[in-house]
This record gives structure tokens, C-alpha cells and sequence, in this order.
């Protein structure tokens, strides 16, 4: 089945920003998800990573992550043991900046690169 799951960013939740409309436009040919993440002002894998695992992934999913979304789709796709179709990240990161006086909790310390591009075939970022 052709699916999307879309990962929301810190301090948002499905119906912020232009989800709902994303949501509502991709339902014409997608069953789509987008999990409420909990304590969204506070990114934290090790409570996020559950939540998006409980998406379906097949070789048709398309994931969406915008912003602390975007290193739980990595996450995600990085832990996959078959590849999907399509990843979209918007206006994401992958690793700390040295101004940021607190770790980012959502961030793993590193990633398999060849992995994820194993597990994904086409990324946009």
C-alpha cells in the first residue's frame, strides 16, 4: 500500500503549520500518518523513536520529517530492514552545532550514511 508518514518538529503537533493541508492533499492517493510525538518542546529519541516505529513501511512509504523531525526519519530509515520509496526532509539536521549550549536529545551521536542510502531510494533534502 502506498503510504506517507509525516514526523512534525519541535513544539508542533499534527495540525500545526501546513500539515493538515499536506495531509489533506496526500490522502487522494496516500494513506497517511502523522503521530502525535510526545513532549514536542522537548525532542527526545528515546521517546520519539517508538512512536514513528509503529508507522508501516513498505517499498512504497514516502516519510516526511520537517525540523527534529527530520533526525527521527533518519532514525527511522537507518533501522529499516527494507528499503522505501521516497524521504522528504524539510529544513532538518543531522548533528549539533557547536553554539548549541544543550545536546539535542532527538540527534543520534552518529549515523550509518550507507545504511540510510541503502534503505531509502531517493532522498531530498
Amino acid at each position: 500500500m502506498k503510504n506517507v508518514n509525516i514526523f512534525h518538529g519541535t513544539g508542533c503537533t499534527p495540525n500545526s503549520f501546513w500539515f493538515p493541508y499536506v495531509k489533506r492533499e496526500l490522502e487522494r492517493c496516500y494513506k497517511v500518518w502523522i503521530p502525535l510525538l510526545p513532549n514536542a518542546d522537548h525532542p527526545d529519541l528515546k521517546n520519539w523513536l517508538p512512536v514513528a516505529q509503529e508507522g508501516s513501511y513498505t517499498k512504497d512509504t514516502v516519510v516526511i520529517g520537517h525540523s527534529a523531525g527530520c533526525p527521527l526519519a533518519l532514525s527511522v530509515i537507518e533501522k529499516l530492514t527494507s528499503p522505501i520509496r521516497l524521504a522528504i526532509l524539510v529544513s532538518g539536521y543531522a548533528r549539533q552545532k557547536p553554539e548549541w549550549k544543550n545536546p539535542e536529545k532527538i540527534l543520534q551521536p552518529s549515523y550509518d550514511w550507507k545504511k540510510i542510502k541503502k534503505n531509502v531510494k531517493e532522498l531530498i533534502y
